[in-house]
């Protein structure tokens, strides 16, 4: 995961409420059929995951 600037040519935008994902073309595979989730520990700490669907 990285953050972009700009959409290149051949990614693929998906767009929630407040967020815009770039997806890029050879990255489509690996995110099909995949859920984004802020997961927090109990600690307090969070991170990002993609889970399966």
């Amino acid at each position: 995961m990285a953050l972009e600037e700009s959409k290149g040519d051949t990614d693929t935008v998906i767009e929630t409420e407040k967020l815009r994902f770039l997806i890029g073309e050879h990255t489509t595979p690996y995110v099909e059929n995949t859920k984004l989730d802020y997961v927090k520990s109990v600690f307090g700490f969070g991170q990002f995951k993609l889970l399966r669907v």
